[in-house]
């Protein structure tokens, strides 16, 4: 187990700690506050002298064993102190919520904001440096980057700017197993029983006619979708119908 300050320090990856959770008079150093300037008294009715908190953790960037325990809290004086054992998954910012609950009854939730991993570092993606000479000149160049919860585009030449599409991994592979889909229908076209891209070098030319549309139109759905998501797509809907073979 390890024990330092996150609000100077970064977590460490797939590390384990202890994350204590109790009600005090004094703060420490390593407190991470979530209450301001709340009399625990006021919570008490009639000639209750302790009382039962439900603290509940939930978090996706952390593991956490037994994550529902009980703090009890007396009417004056330091209250019981609840470990909670918590491991690091991976780097980047992590997030515990505490849900706190008197009877069932909701009270508050502290959300517990942490940074996994090194502060700083660098990344390098592309070819290596020394195949500059080898390049050829561009007058225009398009970076994009995955950043996880979207993509960068990054734009060079004389003009410089950047843009962000609002779209994440998930939801472009579901786009472009949509266009690979239509791309097996015409792949898998059949007339007279003869599927044709697959046994034929010369496609006639009604077939041509009949599935290039199928194609770009599926094409152009996908740039619609990636760059304009949300706007009323321009292209005319084509003819599923199997074109007769010459």
């Amino acid at each position: 187990m390890s024990r330092l300050n996150p609000k100077e320090k970064p977590l460490t990856k797939e590390t384990d700690y202890l994350l204590y959770f109790f009600v005090d008079k004094v703060a420490s150093k390593f407190t991470i506050t979530g209450s301001q300037n709340v009399d625990i008294a006021t919570i008490f009715k009639g000639d209750e002298d302790a009382l039962d908190i439900t603290v509940q953790l939930e978090s996706e960037e952390f593991e956490i064993q037994k994550n529902v325990q009980t703090l009890r809290v007396p009417r004056t004086g330091k209250s019981d102190k609840l470990k909670f054992p918590i491991r690091t998954k991976h780097d980047g910012p992590a997030t515990i919520n505490a849900v706190l609950l008197k009877d069932g009854a909701f009270i508050q939730v502290i959300t517990l904001k942490f940074f996994v991993g090194e502060l700083f570092s660098v990344e390098t993606k592309g070819r290596e440096i020394n195949a500059a000479p080898l390049l050829r000149p561009r007058d225009l160049s398009l970076t994009i980057l995955n950043t996880g919860a979207n993509f960068q585009m990054i734009l060079s030449g004389p003009t410089a700017a950047m843009a962000t599409l609002p779209l994440d991994k998930r939801q472009l592979s579901k786009w472009v197993g949509q266009v690979r889909q239509k791309l097996l229908d015409v792949v898998h076209l059949e007339a007279s029983g003869v599927r044709l891209y697959q046994t034929r070098l010369d496609i006639p030319a009604n077939v041509n006619k009949h599935t290039l549309p199928i194609l770009a139109n599926a094409g152009f759905d996908l740039f619609e979708k990636i760059f304009y998501e949300g706007q009323r797509p321009i292209c005319k809907p084509v003819s599923s119908a199997i074109p007769s073979r010459n």
